[in-house]
């Protein structure tokens, strides 16, 4: 059998088409997610770009890569590894469509009436009663098994996907494609376990027992969103004082929170609405578009600090950079950039200028507490996913998933979320990866710039250097450059271990 050949001008006319499909896919995930379309549209849009999943294609950039070096091969590798995540869509697109449609059209039913699936998760964090938390998260579950069955096709069409591309199984696809260290991630992870075990358990247990009256082996996973919600605090996190804030905050760097007209803020109320913050990157850096429905309250605030850090990185992209290093390369890049502004709400020279309230101290304790589960949860994530996509999909991967997350958080988790609470593409790693930067980051822009760097136009221009290159640069590339070691969690535990001393 011949296998086919590309010449460049074939290359770059799939490159242009490539880019199209991109921005349709985000255009329409913008539609759904902002209450402003009743259905997603991922069939048909693979229809139009048939073309592109092609598993000739992606062996043929593989083996271009390999002859190349510097940008050319960065470009090669990027668009493959983009090619090869399109064999995997194009084969779990309709489950998709009908997975964004089962959670958009779900309703939960209690005792005492009901209301949108999205919806419940609101509900559930404000819900101060223990027993009606456990009767909400049991309504969600009647929703999680109808999802379940969809969620274990789309991992089984993924590990499909991986040896249809040549791969011996999923973990070496992702590690290949996306050139992501998991055995280094793992051991960071490992560590920053180990040397927070002591820490976690003082703080966590304290702040179950001081906020929900129980001990932390009590305690579920449907508890935390409350134990989090802290509606005490909302006078600091005003609805009304969000945005004015945020653009006050960006205009102290020097920088425009709408970069030029690039960014633009979705704020009005539609029922549909999803009530966290996103972004969508329809073009980069042309138009990008930052969602949010704001409630009021601290978890609104650190959604939409997190999505103005990917705005601000995607909204000052140099346009004239390559398709595949404005959209495509490493996401731990993006994410990086989106901790690091969501982290000045943990900042205490920042909270003290931009949100001073006699609460502050209290806070700061209680979202660091926070930072440090989330932390412990997504190591955890890692350890389960690892498990998960080593071989077959069996009932056992559920009891694991539990187990894994229970002995990390103390916190007991439920078998029936193990396949909806997954990052695909081993995405949990990127995060982790992002938040050891970003702490490294931060550190040096304190030690470059001071500790109110944050309204110094040096560090605003320092940023904006290295959201230009939009991700040219893988974030083992950029540590690299900035002196950083790879994967290393100290920064984060010092971190950690300071703001929670005494």
């Amino acid at each position: 059998m011949l296998r086919r050949t590309y010449n460049p001008g074939d290359l770059d006319a799939m490159r242009g088409r490539a880019e199209a499909f991109a921005t349709e896919l985000v255009t329409d995930a913008y539609r759904t997610r902002a209450g402003l379309a009743d259905a997603s549209s991922i069939t048909a849009i693979y229809a139009r770009y048939a073309d592109l999943p092609d598993k000739t294609l992606f062996a043929h950039l593989r083996g271009e890569a390999e002859r190349l070096d510097g940008d050319a091969r960065r470009r090669t590798e990027y668009f493959a590894a983009f090619i090869g995540r399109l064999v995997a869509g194009a084969l779990t697109k309709e489950l998709v469509d009908k997975q964004n449609a089962i959670e958009t059209d779900a309703e939960v039913v209690y005792p005492w009436g009901h209301e949108p699936y999205r919806r419940s998760a609101v509900t559930l964090a404000n819900e101060p009663d223990r027993n009606r938390r456990r009767t909400i998260a049991a309504a969600q579950h009647v929703v999680v098994k109808k999802l379940t069955p969809i969620a274990r096709r789309i991992v089984a069409h993924h590990h499909h996907a991986a040896r249809e591309l040549g791969f011996a199984g999923y973990r070496e696809a992702i590690e290949q494609m996306g050139r992501l260290d998991l055995g280094a991630v793992h051991v960071a992870t490992r560590r920053f376990l180990a040397e927070t075990e002591t820490l976690y358990e003082r703080e966590m247990s304290a702040v179950v027992a001081e906020r929900l009256g129980q001990s932390l082996d009590e305690t579920a996973a449907c508890d935390l969103p409350h134990l989090w919600r802290a509606p005490e605090f909302d006078p600091m996190f005003d609805a009304a004082r969000l945005v004015p804030t945020a653009e006050h905050a960006v205009r102290a760097l020097g920088l425009d929170i709408y970069a030029g007209g690039c960014i633009h803020l979705d704020v009005e109320p539609r029922p549909r609405k999803a009530p966290r913050a996103f972004t969508a990157a329809i073009e980069i850096p042309g138009r990008v578009m930052l969602v949010i429905a704001p409630a009021g309250g601290q978890n609104d605030w650190r959604a939409f600090f997190h999505e103005l850090g990917h705005a601000l990185h995607f909204g000052h992209t140099d346009a004239t950079l390559d398709f595949e290093f404005r959209r495509l390369g490493d996401n731990s890049v993006t994410e990086a950039y989106a901790f690091l502004v969501e982290h000045l709400l943990l900042d205490k020279t920042f909270v003290a200028e931009y949100l001073p309230h006699e609460l502050a101290s209290r806070f700061l304790r209680l979202a660091h507490r926070a930072l440090l589960w989330m932390l412990r949860r997504y190591c955890a994530k890692l350890d389960y996913e690892l498990v998960l996509h080593d071989g077959a999909l069996d009932e056992e991967k559920a009891a694991v998933y539990a187990d894994t997350l229970s002995r990390a958080t103390r916190v007991s988790y439920d078998p029936a979320d193990s396949l909806i609470d997954v990052d695909h593409g081993f995405y949990c790693a990127r995060y982790l990866r992002a938040w050891f930067f970003e702490a490294n980051l931060s550190a040096r822009l304190h030690d470059q710039f001071g500790p109110n760097w944050f309204a110094t136009r040096e560090a605003g221009e320092f940023l904006r250097s290295l959201w230009e290159e939009g991700q040219r640069l893988r974030l083992d590339e950029i540590e690299t450059r900035l002196g950083f070691a790879t994967a290393d969690p100290t920064a984060l535990i010092t971190r950690l271990t300071a703001a929670l001393a005494g």
